[in-house]
């Protein structure tokens, strides 16, 4: 399923988005609201 507006869109996640994903997780400032960023093997 896919969600769109004119300025967002949604969709389920896939492999190819792994990278962005544990650059967010792992950057402190980022996760500061978990208290620490994400090991690799976390993400």
């Amino acid at each position: 399923m896919i969600l769109e507006t004119t300025r967002l869109l949604l969709r389920e996640m896939t492999q190819e988005d792994y990278p962005a994903l544990a650059e967010i997780m792992q950057d402190r400032e980022a996760m500061f609201a978990y208290e620490h960023a994400f090991s690799g093997e976390e993400t």
